[in-house]
């Protein structure tokens, strides 16, 4: 999962990296609405029912799994994001304008949980164990119907 991530929300640039335990990301479900923060992720010392880490690969969101906590697809509105290779060492990840990272929003009760969804690296990117998806244009944010991501 992406180590860290870089925003502006309401005009102030934030940075949360996933240790964190008040990390929040910014999240839309459409690009014409104000982004809402929401907690990243689970934990292993935090109290919940929803999963723990801060990730879901791509070939699980329709998971019978994940359809348990009312999956929603979302965008997170980064500017950069902060990844750690196969050796440790932290590389940073400008993204250009009209990309976002996708997300899942997850939910049980009250507690409500943010995901970024990850991909396989592509070959140039391959000292990596794992990639946000990222997608470039509007899209039917349909769980069952993604448009391709471009990474």
């Amino acid at each position: 999962m992406s180590m860290g991530i870089f925003y502006i929300h309401k005009g102030i640039g934030c940075g949360v990296y996933f240790s964190n335990y008040q990390a929040k990301l910014p999240i839309k479900t459409k690009l014409s609405e104000a982004s809402e923060l929401v907690i990243w992720g689970r934990r292993k010392h935090e109290q919940g029912r929803l999963p723990f880490g801060g990730c879901v690969n791509f070939s699980e969101i329709n998971s019978e799994e994940w359809s348990a906590w009312f999956p929603r697809a979302v965008i997170i509105p980064a500017s950069c994001f902060v990844e750690q290779d196969i050796e440790g060492q932290s590389k940073c990840f400008n993204l250009t304008e009209g990309k976002w990272m996708q997300a899942l929003l997850v939910k049980i009760n009250t507690e409500r949980r943010v995901y970024i969804v990850t991909i396989k690296p592509n070959t140039k990117n391959r000292i990596f164990d794992r990639w946000p998806r990222i997608l470039s244009k509007q899209t039917d944010f349909n769980i069952k119907n993604q448009s391709q991501a471009l990474y």
